[in-house]
């Protein structure tokens, strides 16, 4: 039995105590003090009671237990979650220019040496060898450069001389390259009702396999960010069996779309919590780029960094927290030596994994650790929103609310 039990039967007992030392005194009793001694015999318990119970109601209002602080710092993690959709397209504006360069199988002379000046790395000369007066003739060619051009154009982040470029390529000539070309421009400006409308005319103009599945891929890409789950997730799975299919022939080239096809299916199953398929398609996704990263870590490591950390995301949430803790490791690992070549990539990802790293720690009641990954995280995040704010101080704000509420637990 509690204090607060024993506190009431005391009351109660005084109150009979007096009722029979006031029997004893005078023999009897009135009906006016019966009812004085009864609400005191009653009612000072009942108000304890009262009392107690507020005064336990406002404890547990600001009291906060491990668990729960934890729950607090992981709430925004969460939101921001997976990594989002990647793309078959590579990582980087110049690898992207380079794979359409190696796709037109016709280019005019003038771009051959447009191209050999942008692998120089003269990007001003390539775009001034293909000016407006060298652009003169509406051919299939000139329709190439016009594409190759925009690529450039985009590149300098002239976005609207870019966009002229691409639909002057499809006006003169509209291939199944130049369509696609102005879907994806369009997709990623986020104005997907229009680049919708080209990737449908892709589809219709896909000459094989080859430009279906990229296609259906980013039309799943689209209605994925779109919050059109069953399209999307219809065309992911009509462009991983693609996919299978021509790796089935050719896996140097297409083991990549069915890794990232399946990391991007992944994605969509766990927002819409069908776990253990995401947790299946991660798995076989991570194999693969394992697997690509072997003979060409510079390119795949950033996706087996990318999928071990959705991963750890998902382990996390299934409360598998040994796995967690081992993904985010090797996860951090691979970021840490990206970020060293290239830190405008990749100091973002180290600072979200160590974030997210420090939240399992926290909910493991490893806070020593917690405080490290997190104080570590709050650099990286200080010096990135110096340069975006917007991008970044909202992750500044959310470590420094996870550290003050582990340093009043530590207080306790």
């Amino acid at each position: 039995m509690n204090k607060r039990w024993w506190i009431i039967v005391a009351a109660i007992v005084v109150g009979l105590v007096t009722i029979i030392i006031g029997l004893w005194k005078c023999g009897h009793i009135s009906k006016e003090n019966m009812i004085l001694y009864l609400i005191f015999s009653i009612g000072v318990p009942a108000l304890f009671l009262v009392l107690q119970w507020i005064k336990e109601s406002s404890n547990k209002k600001n009291t906060t237990t491990p668990e729960e602080i934890a729950n607090k710092t992981v709430e925004k993690l969460i939101e921001k979650g997976i990594l989002p959709p990647a793309d078959i397209e590579k990582a980087t504006a110049q690898e992207a220019i380079e794979e359409d360069i190696q796709r037109d199988p016709n280019p005019s002379e003038r771009k051959q040496k447009a191209e050999e000046e942008f692998r120089k790395g003269n990007i001003d000369k390539a775009l001034q060898m293909l000016d407006s007066d060298a652009l003169a003739n509406d051919t299939e060619q000139t329709a190439g450069e016009y594409r190759f051009k925009a690529w450039m154009l985009k590149l300098k982040q002239d976005y609207a001389e870019a966009e002229r470029h691409y639909r002057r390529a499809v006006e003169i000539y509209p291939s199944f390259s130049n369509t696609f070309a102005l879907a994806k421009y369009l997709q990623d400006q986020n104005r997907h009702q229009e680049a919708e409308m080209y990737y449908t005319e892709c589809l219709k103009n896909a000459s094989d396999d080859n430009e279906r599945v990229g296609t259906l891929h980013n039309l799943a890409n689209l209605h994925n960010d779109t919050n059109q789950p069953q399209k999307a997730e219809a065309e992911y799975s009509e462009a991983l069996g693609i996919g299978r299919r021509l790796a089935a022939e050719n896996p140097s080239v297409f083991d990549l779309y069915i890794a990232t096809t399946l990391h991007n299916l992944a994605n969509l199953h766990w927002n819409m919590n069908q776990r253990p398929k995401a947790e299946k398609e991660y798995r076989e996704a991570l194999d693969i780029y394992q697997r690509l990263a072997t003979d060409n870590p510079a390119a795949y490591e950033r996706n087996v960094a990318g999928t071990l950390y959705n991963l750890a995301v998902l382990h996390y949430n299934t409360n598998q927290y040994p796995k967690t803790e081992e993904e985010y490791n090797e996860a951090l690992e691979i970021y840490r030596r990206l970020s060293a070549d290239n830190p405008a990539a990749y100091e973002e990802y180290v600072a979200r994994t160590l974030n997210n790293l420090g939240a399992l720690h926290g909910k493991t009641k490893q806070y020593s650790e917690a405080e490290k990954e997190w104080n570590e995280a709050l650099v990286i995040y200080t010096r990135l929103a110096k340069l975006s704010p917007e991008a970044f101080q909202s992750d500044v704000e959310l470590v420094q609310r996870n550290l003050k509420i582990l340093n009043d637990l530590q207080k306790q």
